[in-house]
């Protein structure tokens, strides 16, 4: 089963300062994204915050190991910091126990500048 990238989605009243006070303190990011209950009845793996350098900043799985881990040379990574577009990724398994199978949605964030400055990973 090949990836597929989504249409571009535009919200024009996102919060970008909030994002980016968020993304200066990835203790508190951290502590917003497990509060968010919702999120988990949508995404059970969790959700995943990615730097530009494609190390994760924050995660919602309460997993340690992730923070820091470099997932730059993913695919789910790789495609839509390049091409700046949302992208869900072909089925992979995670690579920490316990090994769940997987498929990543991914939403680049942009400043007001339009410049990506990480990517909300589903």
């Amino acid at each position: 089963m090949g990836a597929s990238s989504l249409p571009v989605i535009s919200y024009p009243l996102q919060p970008q300062s909030l994002i980016a006070r968020f993304l200066a303190d990835p203790a508190k990011l951290e502590q917003a994204l497990t509060h968010v209950s919702s999120i988990s009845m949508i995404f059970d793996a969790g959700i995943l915050v990615i730097g530009t350098n494609g190390r994760v900043i924050a995660e919602s799985m309460e997993l340690s190991d992730l923070a820091g881990m470099d997932l730059r040379f993913s695919d789910y990574v790789k495609i839509p910091l390049q091409s700046g577009k949302p992208f869900i990724s072909a089925p992979f398994r995670l690579s920490l126990p316990p090994h769940n199978p997987m498929i990543a949605m991914v939403v680049p964030v942009r400043d007001n500048d339009d410049r990506i400055i990480c990517l909300l990973v589903g």
